[in-house]
């Protein structure tokens, strides 16, 4: 084998061992690309789908403030047909979608609890049980967004158990 031959030779190994290392170092690349994207996708999926869960939350709060007093209210006594709540029962299929299954059936309890106080008897039982299921919903909300409901704290509407002197 003459010194052409050999340079040859290793001039073509050296070729293809550059155009096998590119090639691979693509690859790797291409896989850690693809493999970033689609954390950054879960990433940008679990952010909105956090956002839309919040969203719901806070209108059925609201809702909740907005029905509890209603029976208190002066005015005529309130009619089914008018279906005055429609909004929050439309709410219960954001919440089912969005939520967890603890919330969305604290929800829909608490829906049913304000819809008795404001079209039942109205009586101091049907207000407790509005409160005690929009309780429930609370710490539903605040285990799904990563709050340990506080065992401690009393309830919206319960007397604290704290005399106020320290």
């Amino acid at each position: 084998m003459d010194t052409t031959t050999v340079a040859l030779v290793a001039g073509g190994i050296g070729v293809v061992g550059t155009l096998a290392g590119v090639a691979f170092t693509q690859w790797r690349s291409d896989v850690r690309e693809r493999h970033r994207s689609e954390v950054e996708q879960r990433r940008e999926q679990n952010a909105l789908l956090l956002d839309h869960r919040r969203t719901t939350y806070v209108a059925v709060i609201r809702e909740y403030h907005r029905w509890k007093d209603a029976p208190d209210r002066p005015g005529p006594p309130l009619d089914p047909s008018d279906d005055l709540m429609a909004d929050f029962w439309h709410l219960l299929a954001e919440v089912d979608l969005y939520g967890s299954r603890r919330a969305a059936k604290a929800a829909s309890e608490l829906y049913f609890a304000l819809h008795d106080l404001l079209y039942g008897s109205g009586s101091e039982a049907t207000s407790q049980d509005a409160l005690d299921r929009f309780s429930e919903f609370l710490d539903a909300a605040r285990t799904d967004f990563g709050i340990a409901p506080d065992e401690t704290a009393p309830h919206p509407g319960e007397p604290s158990t704290t005399d106020g002197a320290d």
